[in-house]
């Protein structure tokens, strides 16, 4: 991990969204729910509902935004395509 210190701090971003993106999914696993992906064109929607989580402190928005890709996971829909 010592390595990511001395990077520029663009990879050192790029864990630490991919490391929380994975406890996520580790904490809804442990409670029975699929794993759950974020859609590569509904990043802007993820991002506004993350902003108003953390400036706003409203958390409504990512929660239902989150509970609607579980909802759908649980109906058994398929993953996002992989952008190519």
């Amino acid at each position: 991990m010592l390595w990511l210190q001395a990077d520029t701090g663009k990879l050192t971003k790029l864990f630490r969204k991919a490391w929380v993106r994975f406890l996520m999914n580790t904490m809804l696993a442990s409670g029975g729910y699929p794993w759950t992906v974020i859609p590569v064109e509904e990043r802007g929607t993820y991002r506004a509902a993350l902003e108003e989580a953390s400036v706003g402190q409203n958390i409504v928005l990512f929660t239902e935004f989150l509970a609607r890709l579980v909802d759908n996971g649980l109906k058994g829909k398929s993953f996002p395509k992989v952008p190519s």
